[in-house]
C-alpha cells in the first residue's frame, strides 16, 4: 500500500510537535517525609536533600509539622504535613539551593508564605524574603521583600519586590498593588513571580489567598532584575534562597510547596504550526495546480 507523501507529512509533523522538549532543571518541593525528617519543635533543615546555610552566622531553618508547631502557624490549606519554617531571634536566618538557572531563559518560581510575630514590640524589618542568588558574585538578583505594615503593630504585611530599572539603577521595593498589602499574620498566601534571564525582565507577579482562593496577578512594566536591560555585567544566579530577619526577636517566617520551573518557549509550537500550514498549502496547490 503506498502511502501519499501529504499523508507522511502530516504524519511526520504530528510525531514531532508531540516529542518533548529536552529536560530542563526544575524543583518541586513540599517538605515531606521521607525526604524531609521534621518535628513539632524543628529538625535543622540543612544538610537535608541539598539545602545548605549559605551565611556564617546565620540561623538554620527548620523543618517543622504542621501538628503542634512550635511556630504557632495554622495548617496550610494546601499544605501536607510538614513545612519549613524560622524564628531567627537575635540572627538572620537562612536556607538555599542550588537551581541551574542557566538551562533556561524564562522562570516561574512560586511557594506558600505565612508570617507571624512573637515578640517584644516595636518589631523589626524586614520578616523575610526570598531571592535569587550566586554565592560567587553578586548576580541577576531579583528579591520578593516581605516588611511588616507597621512594625509597632507587627498585625499585617506588606509583599513587595525589590527591583532595577532599565539602566540598572534600583527602585527600592516597589508594591504591584493594593492586593499586595495589608496581608494577615497567621495566615497562608501563595505567592509567585516570573522573570526572563536573557532580557532580565520580571514578567509577572501573583498572590493568592489560600483560604479564599482569590488570586492577583499583575504584569510590571519597565521591572528588571539587578543589572537592568540584558543583565550588564551581572551573572546569572546559581541558586535560590529563603531568608527571615530580623536581629530582635520574633518575626516568624514559614514556607512550603516550592516550585520553580522553566516558563514553556511557544517556539516549538510556532514551528508545528507553520509546517502544517506548509504541508496543508503544498496539498492545496498540487490539488489546484
Amino acid at each position: 500500500m503506498r502511502i501519499h507523501r501529504y499523508y507522511f507529512g502530516i504524519a511526520s509533523l504530528a510525531v514531532w510537535c508531540l516529542m518533548p522538549l529536552p529536560a530542563r532543571a526544575q524543583v518541586a518541593i513540599n517538605f515531606e517525609p521521607p525526604t524531609y525528617t521534621g518535628s513539632a519543635t524543628g529538625t535543622v533543615l540543612t544538610g537535608q536533600n541539598g539545602w545548605y546555610n549559605p551565611v556564617a552566622g546565620s540561623s538554620d531553618y527548620s523543618v517543622f509539622t504542621y501538628a503542634g508547631n512550635a511556630l504557632g502557624l495554622p495548617v496550610n490549606p494546601t499544605g501536607g504535613t510538614q513545612f519549613i519554617g524560622a524564628n531567627p531571634g537575635t540572627t538572620l536566618a537562612r536556607a538555599q539551593q542550588d537551581i541551574n538557572w542557566a538551562s533556561a531563559s524564562a522562570w516561574s518560581v512560586s511557594y506558600d508564605v505565612a508570617h507571624a510575630f512573637l515578640g517584644t514590640l516595636p518589631a523589626a524589618q524586614n520578616v523575610g524574603s526570598t531571592s535569587t542568588q550566586n554565592p560567587a558574585a553578586a548576580p541577576r538578583q531579583l528579591i520578593a521583600l516581605h516588611t511588616w505594615t507597621d512594625p509597632n503593630t507587627a498585625t499585617t504585611w506588606n509583599a513587595g519586590y525589590n527591583v532595577f530599572d532599565a539602566g540598572g539603577v534600583p527602585m527600592g521595593t516597589v508594591s504591584p498593588g493594593a492586593a499586595w498589602n495589608g496581608l494577615l499574620v497567621s495566615h497562608w498566601y501563595r505567592e509567585g513571580y516570573s522573570f526572563d534571564l536573557t532580557s532580565n525582565l520580571v514578567l509577572s507577579v501573583s498572590l493568592t489567598d489560600l483560604t479564599t482562593g482569590i488570586t492577583n496577578t499583575f504584569a510590571p512594566t519597565g521591572w528588571y532584575m539587578q543589572g537592568g536591560a540584558g543583565g550588564g555585567a551581572f551573572p546569572l544566579p546559581t541558586a535560590f534562597r529563603f531568608f527571615a530577619g530580623s536581629t530582635v526577636p520574633s518575626n516568624i517566617a514559614g514556607w512550603d510547596n516550592l516550585s520553580i520551573a522553566p516558563v514553556p518557549e511557544p517556539t516549538s509550537i510556532v514551528l508545528c504550526t507553520v509546517g502544517f500550514l506548509g504541508v496543508l498549502g503544498q496539498r492545496y496547490r498540487k490539488r489546484r495546480g
